[in-house]
């Protein structure tokens, strides 16, 4: 309901002609769609983890409900989850809007992909077209127990969307089951009413990527607002997770990891601001804290043995 509400409201202010502003240009040129949303952040995948993103798993292909979907990517690393996908009309009646866009986002894309060449909106193109508008998400179930999750879209050439996902989630074992939910509601070009809504979900067995190493680092003096820090590397980046005090509980410190002369280390995922790239984890980490007072100091951090 809440997502249908944002669709009445962006058709409202297409209407009213209201101004929307978007991204800067990116050309589309990797084979991997997560590869290029990714390096659309200034993050590069390596090149295994990509080839076991599109390998993992048994393809997946679905007809329902106006649509094709294909699964093209899934990456989970024991930490986050990642899906790619790709989604045409089946039949030329509909024109497909990503869920998380508007209405009046450009139907060529916001990324500047450069495979469309329609300077019009969805809702433009639609009424011109006299075509109803298909909201579509293709997601894992598993994302609506996660504290927070991501969508996204690149728009490809003719018909066709790349539907992106994301969440940091807990799964377990080796061989794992998640669930592709795949949601889409019908709008009315002319009106605005939601004409149907329907969720299938799919079965899909998929693998974790096989590092995961754990290192639990230790304050080397008693004032560290921290009591320990958990560092969990996987192929595709290390995640922080510190035990803060009891005192910090309400004020919780900004913090950045560097190394002995205070220089940050490379960053990690870029969904993951706690996130950083590492060969090898090292025996000892600075941590750079920032107060909400403006207050900064650094402790140090050994490896505990």
């Amino acid at each position: 309901m809440k997502r249908i509400l944002c669709v009445l409201v962006s058709l409202l202010l297409v209407w009213l002609q209201l101004p929307c502003c978007y991204a800067s240009s990116q050309d589309v040129t990797s084979e991997s769609s997560l590869s290029w949303l990714m390096e659309l952040y200034g993050f590069t995948m390596p090149q295994d983890v990509t080839t076991f993103a599109q390998t993992n798993f048994q393809p997946l292909t679905i007809e329902t409900d106006g649509i094709v979907v294909s699964v093209q990517e899934i990456l989970y690393d024991g930490v986050w989850l990642f899906t790619s996908a790709t989604a045409q009309p089946s039949s030329d009646d509909v024109i497909i809007v990503p869920f998380e866009a508007e209405v009046n986002d450009p139907i060529a894309g916001g990324y500047g992909e450069n495979l469309r060449e329609d300077s019009r909106t969805f809702l433009e193109a639609a009424q011109e077209e006299q075509k109803n508008l298909l909201l579509v998400s293709v997601m894992p179930a598993e994302y609506e127990q996660a504290d927070f999750y991501f969508l996204d879209h690149r728009q490809d050439a003719g018909s066709q969307s790349t539907l992106f996902s994301g969440a940091p989630v807990a799964l377990q074992g080796d061989d794992l089951t998640i669930h592709i939910a795949v949601e889409t509601t019908l709008i009315s070009y002319s009106t605005g009413e939601t004409l149907s809504e329907a969720r299938h979900e799919y079965s899909v067995t998929i693998k974790s990527l096989s590092t995961y190493n754990e290192k639990e680092y230790l304050p080397a003096t008693d004032d560290a607002p921290v009591e320990k820090l958990v560092l969990v590397q996987t192929d595709l980046a290390t995640y922080v997770y510190p035990s803060w005090k009891e005192s910090q509980a309400e004020a919780l410190p900004e913090y950045v990891l560097t190394d002995a002369e205070g220089n940050p280390y490379p960053s990690g995922i870029p969904q993951d601001a706690n996130s950083y790239s590492f060969d090898v984890l090292p025996d000892t980490v600075y941590v750079h804290f920032t107060e909400e007072t403006g207050e900064e100091y650094t402790a140090m951090f050994t490896a505990n043995p």
